[in-house]
């Protein structure tokens, strides 16, 4: 048989051991390390979609840029 559920004391407890962590507001698009994964790649556009598992291949560095922006990943 399964242990009975916490209780509301058993649950305050625990949660002031848990770590603490803050949401980012506004953070801006950081191009860097997809820059790199591009440089990396030589530019080769099937080998990007590969290596960062894209949706669909870029046709080029900006349309690449954009899907990563999007979110466009497997």
């Amino acid at each position: 048989m399964s242990a009975a559920p916490p209780t509301e004391s058993d649950l305050q407890a625990k949660a002031g051991g848990l770590k603490k962590a803050e949401t980012k507001e506004g953070s801006e698009f950081d191009e860097k390390s997809y820059k790199a994964a591009w440089d990396a790649a030589g530019g080769d556009c099937a080998k990007i979609t590969e290596t960062m598992g894209l949706t669909e291949t870029p046709k080029d560095y900006d349309s690449y840029i954009a899907l990563c922006k999007a979110g466009k990943f497997k």
